[in-house]
This record gives structure tokens, sequence and C-alpha cells, in this order.
């Protein structure tokens, strides 16, 4: 919605014309097949849907603007995203199995990272030139708003309000090894504030959670610290691992590129006493696993031929291949589907709603972006995720490091579809920022880029997570349609995840 003070409106509870037009703004579809759960005004378990996100702009009587895409907050304080106790119809011929609940945090509300809105600012780790902070409101005209010069910077990472996306701190790796993360106060985007650092030693991935914060630290595993007070972080236990690479959080599990280790679960259910809880070695003798991503199948895209529900984590694995592994039994891990992909270096996973034409139907397709250290940019439909199919090849002018994928809040056409309304950010080593429009992934098209002179080597963005109702506590970040409804908390997010299900359930 928006409203513009340069227009006239009908008020119709005093009967007259007043200042200022309130306008319905253009739509677009980001996810048409949701399916969380949590607990109803009855206190009954109950599938839930979400309606339409709401966001506002208004315009001064100059028709500039006085804010613009803001994201609505309830009177609660809440996202004004609201939680509705109510499924009136079914997504999907086939009933659900066992694993949608008991294996998938993103069923419980806690968010699958493949429903982003990103918001204004992006933040670029640009090696010898320290931090880069560019302004991608306007995504094909980006523009660089500040700088943090003062030191080498291989990792920038927001610290964001899940509310409204917007950033308040930042945790920066910088410095040549031991480096360090520099916790930095935003309340001048341009000029970033420095508050303290923290002592690590490669900090080759930073995942961010629950109040947590998670290093990827090479041979000294995973680092841990308590960031609930971005301003007084305190250390906590670490993880010992082989050779820490990459990592990401999922619910109570944190999966991790171990390196030549493969890959390991991490199971945080007891956060005093995280402990791994599977291991899965690369495919082959030699290979190293770099970068990791994670799908949460929980619904039919096109078809129920597509594939089972479940949890399935991707590995890029040095020096060739990305591998397809379905960890929903954590306990016997299966590779489903192996790519030949040479040097791999980045992943991102995201769903793409996709208008059909006249006489076709409409669809959501699930796709895999990878990146590799010979400057390509290598796009799979997942969608049957037993067998990946290159969509696309993208040749690029370096190696790319960081692959960020979100939408945009406004479609540009004039009928109100979904047009130019997703993106990727790439970060290429040496060449700098490259932003590309994947509305139509089997045709990517490069539309602005930013040249970088100190590297570009990674990148992160302010976004809202439209299906993360919850943190990793149970924390509320949605508000609820009824006044005793509610979401599920900590203890009920552990039981549920961790219940004993038949071997042989979907």
């Amino acid at each position: 919605m928006k409203r513009d003070a340069s227009q006239n409106g009908f008020d119709y509870f005093s009967g007259e014309t007043t200042q200022g037009k309130a306008i319905k703004d253009k739509f677009g579809v980001i996810e048409r097949r949701p399916y969380h759960l949590g607990w109803n005004e009855e206190g009954k378990v109950a599938p839930y849907v979400t309606g339409c996100t709401v966001f506002m702009s208004a315009y001064d009587e100059k028709g500039e603007p006085i804010f613009e895409r803001v994201a609505a907050r309830s009177g609660a304080g809440f996202s004004g995203l609201s939680f509705n106790n109510v499924q009136p119809h079914t997504v999907q011929p086939k009933a659900r199995g066992c694993v949608v609940c008991h294996r998938l945090p993103a069923t419980l509300g806690l968010g699958s990272g493949k429903y982003l809105i990103a918001q204004r600012y992006l933040f670029l780790a640009d090696g010898t030139q320290g931090m880069t902070i560019v302004d991608i409101f306007d995504r094909n005209n980006p523009k660089v708003v500040g700088r943090l010069e003062a030191f080498p910077t291989s990792l920038a990472v927001p610290l964001t309000d899940p509310i409204e996306g917007a950033a308040h701190y930042l945790l920066a790796v910088t410095g040549t090894q031991p480096r360090s993360i520099g916790v930095f106060r935003l309340d001048d985007i341009t000029s970033p504030t420095l508050l303290s650092r923290l002592d690590i030693g490669e900090g080759l991935a930073l995942e961010v959670g629950g109040g947590e914060l998670f290093v990827a630290d090479g041979a000294a595993g995973v680092k841990r610290f308590d960031i609930s007070d971005p301003a007084s972080i305190t250390v906590r236990s670490s993880i010992e691992t082989e050779s820490a690479r990459d990592l990401l959080l999922a619910g109570i599990d944190l999966f991790v590129a171990d390196g030549p280790a493969g890959i390991k679960i991490i199971d945080l259910s007891n956060d005093d006493a995280p402990h791994i809880s599977a291991a899965i070695p690369p495919p082959r003798e030699g290979q190293e696993s770099v970068a990791i991503a994670l799908h949460q199948r929980y619904a039919y895209t096109v078809n129920p031929d597509s594939g089972p529900f479940g949890l399935y984590v991707v590995a890029a694995n040095q020096p060739e291949g990305v591998t397809v592994t379905d960890v929903t039994d954590r306990s016997t891990p299966r590779r489903i589907a192996e790519l030949s992909v040479s040097a791999p270096r980045a992943l991102a996973l995201y769903t793409i709603y996709h208008f059909g034409g006249e006489g076709e139907r409409n669809e959501e397709r699930d796709y895999l972006f990878v990146g590799t250290g010979g400057g390509t940019l290598e796009i799979f439909d997942i969608t049957t995720i037993d067998a990946p199919r290159l969509a696309a090849w993208l040749p690029l002018p370096g190696p790319v490091d960081e692959i960020v994928v979100a939408s945009h809040l406004l479609p540009n056409r004039k009928d109100g579809r979904a047009s130019e309304l997703h993106y990727g950010f790439l970060a290429v080593e040496g060449v700098g920022l490259f932003i590309l429009d994947l509305s139509e992934p089997e045709h990517p098209l490069v539309v602005a880029n930013i040249p970088s002179e100190g590297g570009a080597r990674a990148l992160s963005i302010e976004a809202i997570a439209l299906d993360r109702m919850i943190d990793e506590w149970g924390n509320r970040i949605k508000d609820t349609s009824y006044e005793k409804a509610r979401h599920f908390d900590r203890e009920e997010i552990v039981r549920i995840l961790r219940a004993e299900i038949p071997s042989t359930a979907e």
C-alpha cells in the first residue's frame, strides 16, 4: 500500500475529499505452497497459512518519498505478517508423511532461507580495500554510500532486525591471520562505528541465529559467541571439527563443511553440550567440502512424482563436484545426486514462482546456483531432487566467491505480474559486485555491477525472511491473528524435531 499526498482521496467515514490518496500498489507472488504448524486458539496443533504481506510507502505533496517499502509492524511490536491458524484447502493431492513435521525446521516456522525480501543495503567485503556499503534499493542502479577502509576485510555480515530487515550492527572479519571479528554499530550507515573485537583464527564463514554467532574457523573448528547483546558479546565453548570452511544453521542443527572430513551435522538441542551427530565424507578421497546449502522439501512443486519430502544437504567439493545428500535420517545419510561442476566455490538455493502463459499452469520451481573458481555461474533446476537439470550457464570475468539470491519487493510490469522480481548478488573475486536478474533462471541477465579494487571476497544483504515466524529459541517474529494462538517454544521444537519416526516413513 502507498499513500500519496500529491493526490486527493475520498474519506468514506466523513464523506469528504481529503488530501492524500491511499493506493493499492502492485503485487508479487513469492510463495504459494507454505505449510507451517502451531497452536490454534483452541489449544490444538493445526496448520496455518499466512496472508498477504503488506509493505507501506508514503509520498509528500511533491510526490517525493517520505518512506518506501517499509514492513508493517503490529501494535504488539511484531511483524504485521500474521499467523492464521486455518488451512481451508489442501495444496497437494497426497497426504504428508511424518518427516514434514518431525525433521524439517521450516514446517515449525523457523524459515527455509528460500523466501527473502532484499532490503536497502548490501555489504561487500572488499579485501585490501576494507568494506563497501552499497545502496541496492534500485537494483539496476546500485550506489556506493559508505566505506570502511581501515582494515582488510574478508567477510561482512549484518545483524538485522528480523521484522523490518534493517541492519543495526555489522560483524566484519578483518586483518590477516590470525584475524579478528570487528563489531560495528550502524547508526550512520555511511560510517560504521567500531565497538569491539573478537579474537579468532581464520574466520572463513559466519552464521547468526537465535542470539548466537557461529564461526567456521578452519583447523580450530567452530567457535561460538553469545551476541544477544551485540554491544557486549561473550565467548562460548567451541566445537571441535577437522577444518571448518562453511556452516549453516537449521533449527537445532548446525551443518558444517569440514574440508577433507566432508560434512558434519552438529546437534544443538542441548545448548550447553553440542555434539556431532553425523559425518558425511566427501564422495572421493582427496576431495574437500568447502561450501554447503540446505534444501527443506516440504511441498510438491510440480507433481507428486518429483521426489520425496525430506532434508537435503548440498555440498561443493574441491577440486570438482557438487553432491546432494538426503539427511532426513541422519543415522543413514544417502547421496542421491552428484553434479559435474569444476572448482565449485559458492552455493545458493532459492524457490521461484513462475506464472504460466495462456493455457499453462503456474508453478514454483527450486533452483541451485553454483559459483565456480573458473568464473562461471551454473544454475540447476532441482525441483525433481534426485534428477537435477542444468538450466543455465553464465560466464563471468572472475571466480565467484559468494552468491546471495533474494526477491525484489515490487514487480515492474503494469499488469502486476511478477517481473524482474528475483535477483542474484555475486561477489566476483578481483572484479567486483555483480547484480543479476534471475526472474527467469534459465535466462540470467547481468543488470548492474560495481567494480572492486580490493578483491570482492564476500557479501551479505539486509533481508526479511517471509517464512521465518520464530527464531531458534521460539521467540516470536510474526504476529498472531488470534489471541490464544501461538508458535512453538524451544522445548516443543526440540521434542518435535527429535521425535522417533518409523524408518520407512516419508
